[in-house]
């Protein structure tokens, strides 16, 4: 049984996969996801592992859609890991600038490349999604503070069509 509730926030719809105390998905419901990606307008969707943004641990199955634009961001005391479980993406790092300093190609373990990635730094950073659709297993430290977040001035707001467009020409 794979117990999945929808819930509506700002980056799409969310799934609390919990059901007396466990939590478990099967491929359904990642094909699931990629559907709701898909149609909505962050072209992402998640499942949570944790049971509210209080809890000290976040764990996140993550798919994003080819056309997820996610504005380069840092996160302050957060460390971040990925383990990619289908899909291919980059993730970009950026100095206070907006010059690339890293690009780290990232695949499942059949791809050969890194599938798994641990951040602990402070840099500016965003994921290109190179495949159809990238799901992943994202893990970071709680609890959730959306001050605990920046973002990039020198990257396009979400919502800024023509922005989002040269940032993909630019860095993809």
């Amino acid at each position: 049984m794979s117990p999945v509730r929808p819930e509506n926030n700002r980056s799409g719809v969310v799934y609390t996969a919990f059901h007396n105390g466990i939590a478990s998905i099967t491929a359904n419901d990642i094909t699931t996801e990629r559907e709701i990606a898909s149609e909505l307008d962050t072209k992402r969707a998640r499942i949570c592992f944790h049971q509210d943004k209080n809890d000290l641990v976040h764990e996140m199955m993550i798919t994003f859609h080819r056309d997820t634009y996610v504005r380069p961001h840092k996160h302050l005391a957060k460390a971040e890991s990925y383990l990619i479980i289908e899909g291919e993406m980059e993730i970009l790092y950026f100095n206070d600038n907006g010059h690339v300093t890293d690009r780290i190609e990232m695949g499942n373990f059949e791809s050969g490349k890194q599938f798994y990635l641990k951040s602990i730094t402070d840099a500016w950073h965003t994921p290109l999604i190179k495949s159809e659709f990238v799901t992943l297993l994202e893990i970071t430290n709680g609890p959730f503070a959306e001050n605990d977040c920046l973002f990039a001035d020198w990257a396009p707001e979400l919502g800024d069509k023509v922005g989002i467009r040269s940032f993909f020409e630019k860095y993809s």
